[in-house]
């Protein structure tokens, strides 16, 4: 189900974020301070799904975390305790968080414009108050992270879990899009509405249509695996799911066209998919470029290019 939580309970998990990165973080030789704790994502974009979707926060310090797996670790393992929710921390140092804020990495860019703060400190409110440009490192953050959120969404599809391949196929689309709009209008959308009004005013209806499909479509996600969990997915099946696969699939290459790359079909990605037998993949990016990398059920390892020439 979709959970709207209130701005009480937000405050509460990022208060218990906080409290448990400063005692970690106080053990280290080196003094550091946290400067910002902010929650964001789908638990401020009303788009949170419980039980599939992550609580996504964002630390930032003054200094280097030393041992930032343990951090990260140790996080995850109290958070889950004590909400018996999945949290999803990213960690930066000020001086890193600044600079992919000016550049206009969308990830910094959506903390700092729509995430809900619990602990601000005055330097994370004067970049709010800051410009930053969008350019290729924008552009390629999000078309990367399409790719590889479509893998991580036809992998669980592949294993029949099929509300985790919505929320993945979610993710990757939301990506797609907003290359898109970084692309043609030099913006960072931070929320899926940012998204619907921009791609409203760019009269690209085709498109705000498909991801008000697929956000619904997360939102009733574990009522559609229920319905498909004793059926075979094919990739190649014409249900409502895969047709929203194929259609996402056709957004993240016409958003690769817009850097003069033409990704394969999504035909011939199926066809690769079926050659290799593949049992684990993952799309991803090599010097900007759209690769495949797979195992087959002998464990042989697969990388495939999946741009055309």
């Amino acid at each position: 189900m979709v959970l709207f939580v209130n701005k009480s309970k937000v405050s509460e998990f990022g208060k218990f974020v906080y409290r448990v990165t400063e005692k970690i973080i106080s053990r280290e030789k080196s003094r550091n301070n946290i400067l910002s704790v902010i929650i964001y994502g789908s638990l401020v974009d009303e788009g949170y799904v419980e039980g599939l979707s992550d609580i996504n926060v964002c630390i930032v310090t003054e200094n280097l975390v030393r041992d930032l797996y343990s951090l990260k670790s140790i996080l995850v393992y109290r958070f889950w305790n004590q909400y018996k929710r999945k949290l999803s921390p990213e960690v930066f140092p000020y001086i890193v968080f600044r600079e992919f804020y000016i550049r206009g990495i969308p990830l910094p860019v959506i903390v700092v414009k729509s995430g809900f703060p619990i602990k601000t400190d005055s330097a994370i409110i004067d970049l709010k108050r800051r410009e930053y440009r969008c350019g290729d490192l924008s552009l390629y953050y999000s078309l990367c992270r399409a790719v590889r959120e479509l893998s991580f969404s036809i992998s669980f599809f592949l294993k029949r879990d099929i509300a985790g391949g919505i929320r993945f196929l979610q993710h990757s689309l939301v990506h797609a899009l907003r290359s898109i709009i970084i692309a043609q209008e030099k913006r960072v959308p931070c929320t899926i509405n940012d998204i619907l009004n921009q791609l409203k005013k760019m009269n690209k209806d085709e498109l705000s249509n498909l991801l008000s499909l697929v956000t619904t479509m997360k939102k009733n996600a574990f009522r559609l695996e229920k319905s498909l969990k004793r059926k075979h997915l094919s990739l190649r099946a014409n249900n409502s799911i895969i047709v929203a696969l194929k259609k996402t699939y056709n957004v993240i290459s016409l958003a690769w066209r817009l850097v003069g790359i033409n990704l394969v079909s999504y035909e011939e990605l199926t066809n690769i998919l079926d050659k290799i037998q593949a049992t684990e993949i993952v799309m991803r990016c090599h010097n900007n470029n759209p690769i495949l990398e797979a195992y087959d059920k002998n464990w042989q390892y697969h990388r495939i290019p999946l741009f055309t020439h």
